[in-house]
């Protein structure tokens, strides 16, 4: 870290040190004691809120902020360590910034000191940005009379919040884009929110060319130099547009005027580690506390929105037609592989399998014979599922989890998803020792080669986790599909959302079971929106689209709902279930869970719970303690409470008493037990 004019030691300061003692509180990287330490500033700073800092902490010294300054007459009764050097040469949290985190951190229930480090900046002040061009050409975008209907409604109406809801590739986009050009025309500043890397590049290129500025860009996969340069050029107000996942709903932007929160409805918008946070809800704050506009944007909005429109919170907009030539959606059918499996022709390897049905196969092979491309869509990574014992049964489970290992056979790797734990393929059999072990389950790694088999002359490409670690992989793949370059992809998520392939005119989802029966109350909804996006990838352009959905139950209602292309009847019927049981969004929800190396003690603390908050028990739904759906990840076995209430307020009130509770937490320290609180929770 380079010194500071603020540095006690620097001798060029021309600040006057203080006689008097003055004492702040410092934001660490810590969960204990809420991560809030006080610390003795030297340094004559008189308003030191947001400056970073290096402080002693035990035997090493930490990054740390300024988050408060104590009362002049503050006296100490405990000795307080100095700050050992004062980074910055201004503050480098807003005050925008500070309301915003500290609401997180109170309704997240998360340490306030890990929430401020969510928004701190790196090496702030070691380099300047050099020749960067903040302008580029813009391009001219028509919007259709509907899309131009939209924009006026937005613009002329006094709520601040709105869902825009269209079918895929009705061009909501552009609608949130015209906003955002009228935006940036009162001087104001534009956030916009993606839930994957995946879907950024894309956007970057549209955000750019239609409002003929450069973006900030903000995600996991850019270096900390790249971040900081970005952050840099928002506080200096140099650049207005910010384009981010879920982290940059906390990056500095000044006089904010919107906000788009692109795919809402995606659960990658719940951040599932410390601090746990819902960057969609907090957007949904962050524009009301900052007077902006913010556009929930969806094919497939989630249900918690649609419920926030019925109590008047978003403003319901619609796009009912595509933006394209003929203004039609893909037609949609559903193959039952119960019938197919018992044709031997479509079997593969020893299993007897059908991967690829021959209602899918006559579909791929016309759209390449037209040199249409294909999408073909698994929900799972790795070439088999789990290994499984033909003599004794035993299944193949990683050694730190209770989980079955991925199989990989291009790399001979039995791998561990959770723990990221591996080891080689072997056919025997540890629990009886005999050479028996064969591999079960369908994974894209398996998809592919098979699809090779049958189609080898063709260009086939693989696009999830497995084959892409970085930007430049993940833009290689994209660019080649879009520069036709791919005759046929295969992959998870990451292809099924946000991507528009003009040549594209065959998705195959390969089973759509993989997520239906999950032990979750979201297990359609999530389902469908996965479905409805993928399929939604072809038939964006002039190419008529088409869409085969292989599973083995052709009579679930949902899939009814898909092939109709019916969100809003499927939200109406699952909306209605959700209220019979009185599951959010009717209700609010919270998952407590203890994860310890031993299961009784895990199991022992959790059974604590009920007891401390049995006055509120009347008032509440409260399930468990029981095992997670995964009873040990990496070593820790896993013990978990849901608990519901249709009183936020009363939630609220558990979660500060279970929180501020000594019995609890000391027994929490004593056993080194991790505590989660995992508030409003995706994942059950």
């Amino acid at each position: 870290m380079e010194s500071s004019k603020y540095n006690s030691n620097n001798v060029n300061n021309h600040c006057q040190v203080s006689k008097e003692k003055k004492y702040v509180e410092v934001a660490l990287k810590l969960p204990t004691n809420n991560g809030i330490f006080t610390y003795e500033l030297l340094d004559n700073i008189p308003e030191p809120f947001g400056f970073r800092v290096m402080v002693p902490f035990k035997n090493k010294l930490m990054l740390g902020v300024i988050i408060n300054k104590l009362p002049n007459d503050y006296q100490p009764n405990f000795k307080i360590r100095e700050i050992h050097k004062v980074i910055d040469k201004f503050a480098s949290i807003t005050k925008e910034q500070k309301e915003l985190i500290e609401f997180s951190s109170q309704y997240y229930c998360n340490p306030l000191g890990i929430s401020y480090h969510k928004a701190i900046i790196k090496n702030l002040t070691a380099s300047k940005l050099k020749n960067k061009t903040f302008s580029i050409q813009e391009q001219q975008y028509l919007l259709s009379l509907a899309q131009q209907e939209l924009v006026d409604k937005i613009w002329q109406n006094p709520k601040k919040a709105f869902l825009l809801q269209g079918v895929t590739g009705s061009g909501k986009t552009l609608v949130y884009l015209e906003i955002a050009k009228r935006v940036l025309a009162t001087n104001h500043s534009v956030l916009f929110l993606v839930p994957e890397i995946a879907l950024t590049k894309g956007l970057i290129n549209r955000v750019e060319s239609y409002l003929g500025l450069k973006a900030c860009v903000i995600h996991s996969n850019i270096s900390s130099a790249k971040i900081r340069d970005e952050y840099l050029s928002l506080i200096n107000k140099e650049q207005r547009i910010l384009i981010g996942v879920r982290s940059a709903i906390f990056a500095p932007v000044p006089n904010l005027g919107l906000i788009v929160v692109d795919e809402e409805h995606d659960q990658s918008f719940k951040q599932e580690e410390s601090p746990r946070y819902n960057a969609k809800d907090l957007a949904l704050w962050r524009a009301k506390n900052e007077n902006a506009l913010v556009i929930l944007s969806s094919a497939t909005p989630s249900l918690e929105s649609i419920y926030n429109v019925s109590k008047n919170k978003l403003l319901h907009l619609k796009l009912d037609k595509r933006h394209n030539k003929d203004n039609v959606l893909p037609d949609i059918e559903i193959v039952d592989l119960k019938l197919e499996k018992k044709d031997i022709s479509l079997a593969t390897d020893q299993q007897k399998m059908c991967i690829i049905s021959h209602k899918l196969l006559e579909n791929i092979t016309e759209a390449l014979s037209k040199n249409e491309q294909v999408l073909l869509f698994l929900n799972q990574r790795g070439y088999a599922k789990f290994g499984v014992c033909n003599f004794c049964g035993f299944a193949v489970t990683c050694i730190n989890c209770s989980v079955t290992l991925t199989y990989y056979e291009k790399r001979q790797l039995l791998c561990c998803h959770y723990c990221d734990y591996s080891q080689k393929v072997s056919l025997i059999c540890r629990n009886c020792q005999n050479e028996e072990i064969v591999f079960l389950g369908l994974g894209t790694e398996r998809v592919q080669k098979h699809v090779q088999k049958l189609f080898p002359q063709f260009c086939i490409e693989r696009l999830d986790r497995d084959v892409v670690t970085t930007d430049k992989q993940l833009n290689s793949i994209l660019s080649s599909m879009h520069n036709k370059k791919i005759n046929i992809l295969i992959g998870t998520q990451m292809v099924a959302k946000g991507h528009d392939f003009s040549n594209l005119s065959l998705v195959g989802v390969i089973c759509a079971d993989t997520g239906l029966y999950m032990a979750d109350f979201r297990a359609a909804e999530k389902t469908l929106q996965t479905l409805i996006q993928v399929a939604g990838r072809c038939g964006r352009a002039d190419t008529k689209g088409k869409v085969i959905i292989q599973t083995f139950n052709p009579k679930n209602k949902i899939l009814d709902y898909i092939k109709n292309h019916d969100v809003d009847g499927f939200i109406e019927y699952e909306i209605y279930q959700r209220q019979l049981s009185n599951f959010p969004p009717f209700s609010k929800s919270c998952i407590l869970r203890c994860e310890h190396h031993n299961k009784e003690i895990a199991l022992h603390i959790m059974e604590q719970i009920k007891p401390l908050i049995k006055n509120y028990l009347s008032n509440i739904e409260f399930l468990g303690p029981n095992a997670c759906s995964i009873e040990k990840i990496n070593h820790r076995f896993r013990y978990q409470c849901f608990l519901m209430t249709n009183s936020v307020n009363l939630m609220n009130k558990i979660l500060h008493k279970l929180n501020k509770n000594e019995f609890l937490q000391d027994l929490i320290n004593k056993h080194k037990a991790k505590f989660i609180i995992d508030r409003d929770p995706y994942n059950l």
